[in-house]
This record gives structure tokens, C-alpha cells and sequence, in this order.
């Protein structure tokens, strides 16, 4: 994925810019592409046992859970819970930049009164996702397998039968993956629990659901202050990504 980024996103410069929300809807238009692309080359089973209609489900619910999970990553990580970092490193980090920059016309509400508005947002997703994940102190090992489960997940709107099964099955074998992880790095850590460990990263995963929440509950409300164009149905439409067709996806047909 890291590669991938780097030839869609060249870094001219080395220091970080904080966007606006146009652009960083442009940013995940073209990243949700080599999401996309990442995770058929990492999983080519997904493109063997499942039809075309349910890779898309899978990856829409993925990307969600992505784009939440990986800045929140991110921001422990480098050190900065108090920002949101994009794939293309750089950051939102003012609120209220954030949300007027773009704006064509002066916006109907100062700077400060939109960080008044929009400031318990971003609040409530540190006290959510960024808080957890910085108690959890996730190894990337750990990182990656936790989404590779969210990749699976079961219990989707239109999901088939069929894709129930192959995900249940892809998930007992991430279980047993993360269990090992978490010995392992504990093994290493006398004074640490190994099951404590694994339950600590099994709560992220509904925290990152209410990390979405969040997300969702604030697009709405930049939409109802007309200070985006975006609603929740014009993300999901993009996070909706190709079809999954292999001519599309650029997998040639054995």
C-alpha cells in the first residue's frame, strides 16, 4: 500500500500541509482506488471464491473502518492524537480551517464559531479510537491483522451465504494469528498478560465502528451548516470503489 501511495502521491516536499475537506475528498477519491488494488493483490482469494457484488461489499464496509483505523494509527504512532494524518501525510489538524478554506464565498460563520461546532467531533473520535489505540500500544503486526478481520466481516446487508462462510472461516484463522501475536509480544513482556492483550484489541473493533459513527454524524452537520457538499450517501457512493470486475482491476484472466 505504502508503494502504491508513493507513486500516486509524490512527495515534492518534505514538510506536512494541513488540508481542507476538498482536498482530502480528492485525496480519497484516488485512494480508495489503490485501497482497492492493495487488498486484491494482498487477498487473491477474495477475487477466486467471491463474486464481483460481494468483494464490493467487503471492501466498501473495509474502507470505512479503514479510514478511521489507520489515522488513528497514525496519529499514535508519530506521535500527534490530536490530528488527522491523510494518505498522502499530510494532516487536519484546524477545525476551522477545515471546514471554510475551500468555500468559494466567505462562509456565514466565523472561524471560531465553526471549531465551536465541529470541535466535539473531533473530541469524541479521540475519546473513541485515538484514546483505545494509544492504551492498546499495537504493534503493526498487530495493526494489520485487526484489519484484515474488519476485511472479513460477517453480518452485512446483502451478504450471501457463501461469503458468510468464507469470511467466518478467514476469521477463526485471524483469531488464531492475533492469539499468537499477542503471546509472543507478551513473552517478551513478563508483566503483561497475553490475554489482556488480545481482548484490548478485540475492543477496537467495535470502537471503530463508533469511530465511523462519529464520522457520519459529522458530515451531516457540515452539510446542514452548508459548509460541505458532501453527504454520507455521496461518500458511501465513492468508498463504493471499482466493480471488481478483473479487466477493471487490471487482473489478467487465467
Amino acid at each position: 500500500m505504502l508503494q502504491l501511495r508513493k507513486r500516486t502521491f509524490p512527495r515534492r516536499r518534505r514538510v506536512q500541509k494541513t488540508l481542507h475537506h476538498a482536498e482530502a475528498l480528492n485525496i480519497f477519491r484516488k485512494d480508495v482506488k489503490l485501497a482497492a488494488e492493495w487488498i486484491n493483490g494482498t487477498f487473491p482469494e477474495l477475487s477466486q471464491y467471491l463474486e464481483p457484488s460481494q468483494q464490493k461489499l467487503l471492501f466498501r464496509n473495509f474502507y470505512m473502518k479503514w479510514t478511521v483505523f489507520e489515522p488513528a494509527y497514525l496519529a499514535v504512532l508519530l506521535g500527534k492524537p490530536n490530528t488527522y494524518h491523510l494518505p498522502t501525510g499530510d494532516v487536519v489538524d484546524e477545525v476551522g480551517i477545515y471546514y471554510t478554506r475551500h468555500l468559494g464565498t466567505p462562509p456565514s460563520y466565523s472561524l471560531d464559531e465553526v471549531s465551536r461546532i465541529f470541535s466535539p467531533y473531533w473530541t469524541d473520535f479521540r475519546n473513541t479510537l485515538v484514546d483505545p489505540v494509544i492504551d492498546s500500544k499495537l504493534s503493526i503486526h498487530e495493526f494489520l491483522l485487526l484489519c484484515s478481520i474488519f476485511l472479513f466481516d460477517v453480518g452485512l446487508d446483502g451478504q450471501s451465504e457463501e461469503c458468510i462462510q468464507f469470511c467466518q472461516k478467514s476469521r477463526e484463522e485471524l483469531f488464531r494469528e492475533l492469539n499468537a501475536v499477542c503471546k509472543q509480544l507478551c513473552d517478551s513482556k513478563s508483566s503483561e498478560n497475553y490475554c489482556i492483550r488480545f481482548a484490548q484489541n478485540m475492543l477496537l473493533l467495535p470502537a471503530i465502528q463508533r469511530g465511523i459513527d462519529v464520522f457520519e454524524e459529522e458530515l451531516q452537520l457540515g452539510g446542514l451548516y452548508k459548509l460541505i457538499s458532501t453527504s454520507t450517501d455521496d461518500w458511501y457512493a465513492m468508498v463504493n470503489g471499482p466493480s471488481f470486475e478483473r479487466s477493471q482491476l487490471g487482473i489478467e484472466s487465467s
